[in-house]
């Protein structure tokens, strides 16, 4: 089964601001482009006003592995739920994550904050789950609560969707520059942005309104 490039955005990072709707939101709908290079495209969202959903990837050195896919997509209370097929496989998958997206900037892998916060002082959580429909096989992802505390430490723990279990990971916290913090564990490291004091977000897990 095939699905691997969205699975890894949507797992490989860090593990929501919208409005409630039945079908869109508004900052959310367009299109978004994320580079390899200055000039080369490495993949794209893009969400329709009529709750169409796409997802392009590209790989010039290896074409017949990229993704494309469409479907349709719903987004409310921060989170997508897309239901899409993919031209190399004959499944139809769900995908649901919470996601961030403003004028300029989209992530399909933030954490928000659970109730308020105070910079990145908080807790924060996420979700990104890959479902292949009529499949019985556990579904892929995974659930992230993140609490960032004042005494510049942190806990970090991600809940498989798979039914393995939870790992935690823990650490230390530290300013970078204005809105950027970057994180110490004892199993990774994170440089994290918190944008318009929203949502925190990886930095190689943001697309831009294209």
């Amino acid at each position: 089964m095939h699905f691997r490039s969205l699975l890894v955005l949507l797992i490989g990072g860090t593990l929501l601001n919208a409005c409630n709707s039945g079908g869109t939101n508004d900052a959310l709908v367009g299109a978004w482009i994320r580079m390899r290079t200055p000039t080369q495209m490495r993949d794209r969202y893009v969400f329709g006003a009529d709750g169409a959903f796409a997802f392009d990837e590209n790989k010039p050195g290896d074409p017949q592995t990229e993704d494309h896919m469409t479907g349709t997509y719903t987004a409310a209370n921060g989170v997508v739920t897309a239901t899409a097929s993919n031209t190399l496989t004959p499944y139809q998958a769900r995908v649901t994550f919470s996601y961030y997206a403003n004028a300029t900037q989209f992530s399909s892998a933030a954490l928000r904050a659970a109730t308020g916060h105070e910079g990145i002082v908080g807790r924060w959580t996420g979700i990104r789950k890959l479902e292949i429909l009529g499949d019985s096989g556990p579904a892929s992802g995974a659930a992230v609560d993140a609490e960032f505390r004042a005494d510049a430490t942190y806990r970090w723990t991600v809940t498989p969707f798979d039914g393995t279990d939870a790992v935690t990971d823990q650490g230390t916290w530290a300013l970078q520059t204005d809105g950027t913090f970057h994180t110490t564990g004892g199993t990774s490291t994170y440089t994290l942005d918190l944008l318009d004091n929203e949502a925190l977000v990886d930095a190689p897990y943001v697309w831009q309104r294209n």
